[in-house]
């Protein structure tokens, strides 16, 4: 008599196939992106702040790298913003679609408005640093609202409605803010020209709280299906 010894794998003489496991745990590899995210998100906010409040005012954020004391903390916001929307993009990456590639032009974005400063006088006529500098901020300001709604939608946890919400403000502070422009033809008629720097350090305060909000609740924001595949 023959006897026939199945592997463990084999179920009635049919090999099956085993699923991989993924090396690191999915925890541990979510675990260091998300925490470079949420540690850059909060190391901007404490940068821009300690601009805000410790050095002399100046109208717009980017004008304080010409007060003295003002160009490190500011350009190492700006690269902590960097890290985070960088960390982020790890997170989310395996929600595809065009929200990964947002943010890391985000990420690259970021890095320029840091490397080129403004201008010290705003005009219509600036430097080509000023020149690149403010693309570069725009494409920011722009990017991580269009980003967090993209990773946001669709979704109806509490996560997504916070991201939603932060993308709501930075739109709002997005138009004001270029609506209360000296270049645009509104800007006598809708407001007091200081009003544009208020706008803008609320744009930049919504664009630092989305970086965290995603970091934070990402897991809710994506799935558990698609942390399979996250890795640093």
């Amino acid at each position: 008599m023959t006897t026939t010894t199945l592997h463990p794998l084999h179920v009635s003489g049919v090999p099956t196939r085993s699923r991989a496991v993924a090396w690191p745990p999915r925890m541990g590899a979510e675990r260091v992106p998300q925490l470079v995210a949420l540690l850059g998100s909060l190391s901007a906010a404490a940068l821009f702040t300690y601009i805000v409040i410790a050095l002399p005012n100046r109208l717009m954020l980017s004008e304080y790298v010409h007060v003295p004391g003002g160009l490190v903390p500011f350009v190492c916001g700006l690269l902590a913003l960097a890290v985070g929307t960088s960390a982020v993009a790890r997170l989310v990456q395996a929600h595809g679609g065009p929200a990964v590639s947002v943010l890391r032009v985000c990420t690259a974005a970021s890095v320029v408005t840091a490397a080129f400063p403004t201008d010290p006088t705003r005009s219509a006529a600036t430097s080509l640093s000023g020149q690149v500098h403010r693309w570069a901020a725009a494409v920011v300001f722009l990017g991580l609202p269009l980003a967090g709604w993209l990773v946001a939608r669709g979704s109806a946890t509490g996560s997504a409605r916070a991201v939603r919400c932060v993308v709501a403000a930075s739109a709002l502070a997005t138009a004001m803010t270029l609506l209360l422009n000296p270049l645009s033809p509104l800007a006598d008629v809708i407001g007091h020209p200081g009003w544009e720097g208020g706008f803008q350090r609320m744009l930049a305060a919504a664009d630092v709280v989305l970086v965290g909000a995603i970091a934070a609740g990402h897991r809710r924001l994506v799935g558990d299906h698609h942390v399979d595949h996250i890795g640093w």
